[in-house]
């Protein structure tokens, strides 16, 4: 069995058919067994997330994105007393610190969150 990537820089392949992303973009894989050909598109992305830290007031949002990627984000927060997240909205609700991650391919992208409380807004009416 031979092996060959078409893109070097984005996908290399081992002689035994391990294929190794090495860069962002595009590349199709070949092999070739006698007179038998078989090709596999590879595509390779290289997520990032917008942010890594963020301060915002209680009851204020925020949008989060992952960067260069086409997949389905797993989102979490590592304390949802202090803030919520649901698909990169980040929510604030109490003072305090916690973390946002973006889990995609098996990796894990952070954003630091520090909720700091937030002051009312009080309107005064009066007749003139």
């Amino acid at each position: 069995m031979k092996w060959k990537s078409s893109n070097k820089k984005v996908a290399i392949v081992s002689s035994g058919g391990k294929v190794t992303a090495k860069g962002k973009g595009k590349a199709t894989v070949t092999a070739v067994c006698g007179n038998q050909k078989k090709i596999c598109r590879v595509t390779v992305e290289e997520p990032e997330l917008n942010r890594t830290s963020l301060k915002i007031t209680e009851g204020e949002t925020a949008t989060l994105k992952l960067k260069g990627c086409s997949h389905d984000v797993t989102w979490t927060s590592t304390d949802t007393d202090v803030c919520s997240v649901y698909d990169g909205i980040v929510e604030a609700w109490e003072a305090g610190t916690a973390t946002i991650k973006a889990k995609v391919h098996g990796k894990v992208f952070k954003c630091r969150v520090v909720v700091t409380a937030g002051e009312p807004s009080y309107y005064e009416l009066s007749a003139m």
